[in-house]
């Protein structure tokens, strides 16, 4: 939302939303190798690393912005800035791919699902923080507040991540047999999604799923800030995330139930039904209510 105050643009938003979900899906393959042919620690603290880099880039062009070079929604600074900034984000992406399967490599089988609810309690946790942060911090200090603190956050996790032990058994290759190669092998990932039933249906419905998710990313805060000023945006974002937490809590209590996939289905016929009408008048309670 930073970027819509400098610009005023819904143009810039939807192409940082674009850019951003282009990005994930491009880099996807790449990433999930990575995390697959390297310990989960190492991919983690690679991908802090990286993340910091490019933060550090892109608080160094805040800092020798040309006058007004960011209140243009066509300038080139600006989407130099914002593909610096989205390659950090996606290079923490890893950490998100990778935690997943640190659920399934440190918890039994029969638990993972409320191990899982768990991850989700402390991302809407996360959520709720920067949610709040992010809108006072954008209000008081813009862009170089927000990148100050975001870099000092990922260096903050690196360090974390070098005294975590994770006691992660990797296969080793038999005697005589070839390693197998450290490369992104699309042909081989399709093959193992084509071996689980139903995995290729529940992608294509993520995919359709993502549809809504980047119509949120482009017009949310465009919608959102024409109601509210930028602290009160940020602060009920974070109040919203309570959901996020109340929900990790529930399948963390319960698990997903004998049918996991029937569970998801309803949740999104709700959403879907809830995304129907909930701006259908133009009223911050309406919005708060809906998300």
């Amino acid at each position: 939302f930073w970027i819509l105050i400098e610009t005023r643009s819904v143009f810039a938003t939807g192409m940082v939303a674009g850019i951003y979900l282009v990005f994930t899906a491009a880099f996807g393959f790449w990433l999930g190798s990575i995390v697959d042919h390297n310990p989960k620690k190492l991919a983690m603290m690679g991908s802090s690393a990286v993340s910091a880099g490019f933060y550090t880039l892109s608080l160094a062009m805040v800092l020798l912005e040309p006058e007004g070079a960011f209140t243009d929604p066509y300038g080139g600074y600006l989407w130099v800035f914002v593909f610096l900034v989205m390659l950090g984000v996606i290079a923490g992406n890893i950490r998100s791919i990778a935690l997943p399967t640190l659920v399934t490599v440190l918890i039994p089988e029969d638990r993972r699902d409320k191990a899982n609810g768990l991850v989700g309690m402390v991302s809407g946790i996360g959520f709720l923080t920067t949610s709040v942060i992010s809108g006072f911090l954008v209000a008081w200090g813009g862009m170089l507040a927000t990148l100050v603190l975001a870099l000092c956050l990922t260096l903050l996790a690196f360090v974390h991540l070098h005294f975590v032990r994770i006691d992660e058994k990797r296969a080793v290759a038999e005697p005589g047999v070839p390693e197998e190669p450290k490369r992104v092998d699309i042909r081989g990932t399709i093959a193992v999604i084509a071996a689980v039933p139903g995995l290729f249906a529940l992608i294509f419905f993520a995919t359709f799923n993502n549809f809504l998710g980047g119509i949120f990313m482009a017009l949310l805060d465009a919608y959102g800030l024409s109601l509210v000023s930028v602290q009160v945006w940020g602060l009920l974002f974070g109040v919203l995330s309570t959901a996020f937490i109340a929900s990790g809590l529930i399948i963390a209590r319960t698990g997903l139930g004998k049918n996991p996939l029937r569970t998801l289905l309803l949740v999104n016929l709700t959403t879907w039904s809830v995304c129907c009408v909930f701006t259908i008048q133009p009223s911050i309670w309406l919005l708060a209510a809906g998300c």
